[in-house]
């Protein structure tokens, strides 16, 4: 029995020495922490009040935000070490008596500058004349401020903060609450609950568990535009627990919350009487709900914001108005601000200014950096702004995200003024560049194109001034979607326009479908463009799409459309006006959406005055009108044409073949009633029946060697066309500014290849 009574006493010691340990450590760290922070206060305040700095208005807002940003910073230090103490068994208490009545009602009117602001009209229900009650004020202080602050903060402006008193047997509680008080449930009869209800935005059900864990984040904040530390419930539920009460909550997810605290009636919960006081000495609330409420951020006014020319703009984003400030203050002087709280916020910001560059926070409410940084990409118009990342956090991980997703850089805070201007000040710088490159490339493109259609567009070939006008009427309808009607001869390439149009569409990447009006009877054509139904006719055994239908989302191309029916002409006439036609013999509406283009070699005006083509579809069809020159009109052409179509037998065949001199004049002296078609059949015949390298006119059709007059147009067509080339050498080189890299490139061609044209026509660069 000594020896254990001994071992009980070292053990007894030892627990004390280890509670002596805690609480030394624990004031020691208190110390070191509030110190720091009281003192750098005191300085601040101290130049505020003397006005010290009423000369410099920037100076002062500075100095008045770190003051306020230190108060928040003291606030968050004391609330983390009295939960810490709690978790280490050393916090003293001390009872008082106290109408809770009295008191709740004390609180509220802290919160009255809040409440004024919100438009809240907080009202107090109570069953009874007092409702008294043995607590620790200073703790139940800090239990009430954090309840009825937070009800505040969720509550929208104009919203309603109910609170109810009333005493409730402890037989009356739930299983989970009887659960939490089973060491006091028995031995406390009666508990007062007071139930804070307000209609803010509620808690989601699946957080309700968990709201009262330490360092917890719900979404409900984040939405809400309201940060936390994540400790101010887990602290009220301990500091409850210490008094022996017990707190629960009940929401609806966007309708509001009922957080219910109950204290132990009378006290006989209390063991300890040297903590207990009768005297009810209390007057005035401790400054809990002061601090508490300077952690909350007042909004600006927003200015009006008017454009200035000579300045860049620069638009912040950050749901902290003291950070919104700051950077105002350090670029204002440079640049023109405009400011917003979060995402959405900054969305409408840009639209109506258009910033140079954005700086933006990722922790938002509403809409967080990322997601306002995806869209803004995603439209072409702003995808091009320089974005900085604003961040608290240093983990690499983040900074990662943000740069993956297409972020120019990013910031940690805190930041010095002078870091922030020349990250804006390179970005600037790099926009600039960039914009500079990408006019001389447009520039450059637009020469590409400029060049590229003189002599090819698409599949077409021509040089001539007439083709360039055809080529250059195409560049200019082919972002619309309107008809196109294309006139000329046979054989001049009709087909290879209509391609064209739709390969330069909006609708290249749907069907492309082609008709030949004239090559149907009259009978069926109008089931093959609208297609029947089953039993329409004879011989119709099943439904058959026709081709308006099969065209749907693209391009048909009706071909020869002057052979096309009258009475057919009228249904092609509704489509046009309307979209929609009914299939042969059908009685369902069908709807299509669909770009036509028509062609014809018939003189239109000529079928008209003999009514054999509708005057109302013609002007419907000849919205757009592209009238193809025969060849022997566009003889310019004619070399590129020999060229590309020899070119195209090389290639097939693996040999090199080409016409002599007398076969060219022959070809440029012939009139080709068959246009282009019969051009392309005469190098085919003739490359076909040549069997050695150069093809003399004695491998020429007959019909050529008759009809034509092969006189020395060659020498002349050559001249102008070489003058032609040479110009496009000069421009090319003109635009690379002497760049033989970037001239070669324009001109598609290879440099060996340049420097032998720069020689060939006598180029002289100093010139240029």
């Amino acid at each position: 029995d000594t020896f254990i009574n001994a071992l009980e006493r070292k053990k007894s010691e030892e627990l004390k020495d280890t509670e002596r340990l805690k609480s030394e450590f624990l004031t020691n760290i208190t110390h070191e922490f509030r110190t720091p922070l009281t003192l750098a206060m005191g300085p601040l305040e101290e130049l505020l009040r003397n006005n010290y700095l009423e000369n410099d208005q920037t100076i002062k807002e500075q100095v008045q935000m770190s003051l306020r940003n230190t108060q928040k910073m003291l606030y968050l230090v004391n609330q983390l070490l009295d939960y810490s103490r709690i978790e280490a068994g050393i916090t003293v208490l001390g009872f008082q008596k106290k109408d809770l009545r009295l008191f709740v009602s004390s609180i509220i009117d802290s919160f009255s500058a809040i409440l004024i602001q919100k438009k809240i009209k907080p009202s107090i229900v109570f069953t009874e004349d007092s409702f008294e009650a043995y607590i620790d004020p200073e703790k139940m202080d800090k239990v009430l401020v954090n309840i009825i602050g937070n009800a505040l903060k969720f509550t929208p402006a104009g919203g309603s903060l109910e609170i109810n008193l009333r005493t409730i047997q402890s037989s009356s509680f739930s299983e989970a609450d009887r659960h939490v008080l089973k060491d006091n449930i028995d031995s406390i009869p009666e508990y007062i609950e007071i139930a804070v209800k307000d209609n803010g935005i509620g808690i989601k059900e699946e957080e309700l568990d968990k709201i009262f864990e330490r360092f917890y984040h719900g979404s409900n904040n984040f939405n809400s535009g309201i940060k936390g530390t994540g400790i101010g419930l887990a602290l009220a539920r301990n500091l409850l627990n210490l008094q022996h009460g017990h707190i629960n909550v009940e929401s609806v997810y966007g309708k509001g919350s009922t957080f219910r605290l109950y204290l132990p009636k009378g006290k006989d919960h209390i063991d300890d009487s040297s903590i207990l006081s009768d005297e009810d000495g209390y007057a005035e609330v401790p400054k809990s709900a002061k601090e508490y409420l300077d952690l909350i951020d007042v909004e600006e006014t927003e200015k009006p914001f008017i454009l200035q020319k000579d300045k860049k703009v620069v638009l912040v984003v950050d749901d902290n108005a003291d950070v919104r400030k700051y950077l105002q203050n350090i670029l204002e002087q440079e640049y023109q601000i405009i400011t917003a709280k979060d995402g959405k916020d900054a969305l409408e910001k840009v639209n109506s200014y258009s910033p140079s560059i954005i700086i933006s926070d990722i922790m938002m409410p509403r809409m967080d950096g990322f997601e306002f940084f995806k869209q803004l990409k995603s439209n072409p118009e702003y995808s091009a702004i320089p974005f900085i990342f604003l961040t608290a956090k240093t983990d690499m991980e983040v900074k990662l995200i943000g740069l993956e997703q297409g972020a120019d850089d990013y910031l940690v805070k805190p930041f010095n003024s002078l870091e922030l201007k020349v990250r804006v000040k390179n970005l600037l710088r790099n926009r600039e560049l960039v914009r500079d490159n990408l006019e001389k490339e447009e520039k450059i493109s637009l020469l590409t194109r400029s060049l590229t259609m003189r002599y090819k567009f698409e599949n077409i070939v021509g040089q001539s001034r007439l083709m360039e006008d055809v080529f250059q009427k195409m560049e200019l309808t082919k972002s619309s979607d309107q008809p196109v009607l294309i006139t000329g001869e046979t054989g001049t390439g009709k087909d290879l326009i209509a391609k064209a149009l739709h390969q330069i569409s909006f609708r290249k990447e749907k069907p492309f479908i082609v008709l030949n009006c004239s090559t149907f009877s009259e009978n069926l054509i109008e089931s093959e463009i609208f297609g029947h139904v089953k039993g329409s006719f004879t011989g119709a055994t099943q439904d058959k799409k026709g081709f308006f239908e099969l065209a749907d989302s693209g391009t048909l191309f009706l071909d020869e459309i002057g052979d096309l029916p009258l009475n057919t002409q009228a249904k092609l006439l509704r489509v046009l006006e309307g979209g929609t036609f009914y299939p042969l013999g059908g009685v369902v509406e069908k709807k299509v959406n669909v770009r036509l283009i028509a062609a014809t070699n018939r003189n239109l005006d000529e079928s008209m005055a003999k009514e054999k083509f509708r005057t109302d579809l013609y002007y419907r069809l000849n919205v757009i009108n592209i009238v193809l020159p025969p060849l022997r009109e566009r003889k310019e052409d004619i070399p590129l044409l020999l060229e590309y179509f020899l070119e195209d037998q090389n290639k097939k065949n693996l040999k090199r073949k080409q016409f002599t001199r007398q076969s060219l004049n022959y070809l440029f002296g012939y009139k080709y009633p068959g246009n282009i078609r019969e051009l392309k059949n005469i190098v085919d015949k003739s490359y076909t029946f040549c069997p050695v390298k150069n093809i003399s006119p004695e491998y020429l059709p007959e019909e050529v060697r008759v009809a034509s007059n092969p006189e020395e147009m060659f020498d002349s067509l050559s001249e102008k066309e070489n003058k032609n080339k040479r110009q496009l050498v000069v421009e090319a080189l003109t635009l690379a500014k002497k760049n033989k890299t970037k001239a070669a490139h324009i001109l598609n061609i290879t440099r060996p290849t340049l420097y032998k044209l720069i020689q060939q026509y006598e180029i002289d660069l100093n010139s240029i």
